[in-house]
């Protein structure tokens, strides 16, 4: 009886593999499985897409990075990351593209390095970096810098690496137990623009809360300048200590209008009144003319 059970379970099994819609192509009403490339290595772990919609693919155990560009992949890799230790779960694992590509051209690799560790390493990508139908990329290997290096893999299972952006622009990364169990966990990784950017931030504001503890006082025109233009250099909206939201807010809507009144200000002076006198009488005892031909008459009897 379990024989023919197994028998079953086995030619069920076949006929489900040998479905030409296939287990992985079965989605919900409304949505469409469009292959992009079926010509990628065995290898192939993950990918990431530029802005302008090319494709970065890593492979696990070549430790390739290679580039799709509308659906044909380049004939040679972009990048083979050096050093890197490739067996059973380890390997090239992760990747992510800057959230500021391309005026900020880099990469973000999690990848094994030889030993017992894993890292996470910046690379610059040079080349057609706004062409969506370009194959002219490239990932200089001397451009590598490294940003974690001691990530645990003692073991050469659950090492994780998946990495993502969040929207403050602060790199997540995951990494694996390393086999020890409840030993995985999330890291953080930020630019330094962001952290100057945010230490000021708190360090403005503390100072000012130490001040107002003297002599209580408003915030002064420049130190709300100031906060305001700190807070596009980071996520501000947890880095409020005496400052409602609603209150921030009001203050960068405050100097939007101010900025836009400045951009607008009159850009010449005013016409003087007799000119205008005499513009008005043009137009009324010529009729026919036009804007232009009025323009060029001032421009030829007056110098105007």
């Amino acid at each position: 009886m379990l024989k023919k059970v197994s028998l079953l379970l086995f030619c069920l099994l076949i006929v489900l593999l040998t479905n030409h819609q296939g287990l992985g192509q079965i989605v919900p009403s409304g949505f469409t499985v469009i292959n992009v490339n079926t010509n990628l290595d065995d290898d192939a772990i993950g990918f990431a897409i530029l802005p302008d919609k090319r494709i970065l693919v890593i492979n696990q155990f070549s430790g390739t990075v290679d580039l799709i560009v509308r659906g044909n992949l380049k004939s040679t890799p972009l990048l083979t990351v050096p050093d890197l230790e490739a067996v059973l779960e380890k390997g090239l694992l992760g990747i992510a593209v800057d959230p500021d590509f391309p005026s900020a051209p880099y990469i973000y690799l999690f990848h094994s390095h030889t030993g017992t560790s894993n890292r996470v390493s910046r690379f610059s990508v040079d080349g057609d970096l706004t062409d969506p139908n370009s194959e002219n990329l490239s990932i200089l290997v001397s451009s590598q810098l490294t940003l974690v290096s001691d990530l645990p893999a003692q073991n050469s299972w659950h090492n994780g690496g998946t990495l993502r952006f969040g929207n403050d622009k602060t790199l997540y990364i995951s990494h694996g137990d390393d086999g020890q169990r409840s030993a995985g966990g999330f890291l953080l990784a930020r630019s330094r623009t962001a952290l100057a950017a945010e230490n000021l931030f708190l360090r403005k504001q503390l100072a000012f809360y130490q001040e107002r503890k003297i002599r209580p006082r408003r915030f002064d025109n420049v130190t709300r300048f100031m906060l305001v233009l700190l807070s596009h250099g980071f996520a501000w909206q947890d880095a409020l200590v005496n400052v409602t939201p609603k209150t921030f807010i009001g203050w960068y809507r405050a100097g939007f209008r101010l900025f836009w009144r400045w951009k607008s200000r009159p850009g010449r002076p005013r016409i003087p009144s007799e000119l205008r006198a005499l513009i008005r009488e043009m137009a009324l005892s010529n009729v026919s003319w036009g804007e232009e031909r009025i323009a060029n008459e001032l421009l030829l009897k007056l110098g105007i």
